[in-house]
């Protein structure tokens, strides 16, 4: 069974519906740091102009964030944006992913 047609976990499908949501300071992640379990690095930082704290799962994100933040025309950030599910799976088809 492809991964596109596997029903949703209804904790994901209530994420969906109360997170990637808002913007600047009310702006919530879809995934917070405290909720993977990894051996990998990760990140809580605050940002400078949004003034509300990112959720960054690798040293890669927290580069690209603190390029980002550091300017003040950038108005918003955000992070752990959840991408519809058909763009997705178009990425991954482009690039050869299964």
């Amino acid at each position: 069974m492809r991964d596109s047609e596997r029903p949703l976990d209804s904790n994901d499908e209530k994420r969906l519906k109360t997170r990637g949501l808002g913007s600047g300071r009310h702006y919530e992640p879809f995934i917070k740091v405290h909720e993977i379990s990894s051996k990998g690095e990760s990140f809580r930082i605050l940002g400078r102009n949004s003034t509300r704290p990112h959720h960054l799962l690798s040293r890669l994100e927290l580069s690209a964030f603190l390029v980002f933040d550091r300017y003040q025309s950038t108005t918003d950030i955000k992070e752990q944006y959840p991408l519809p599910i058909v763009d997705t799976l178009s990425i991954c088809e482009r690039l050869g992913i299964w």
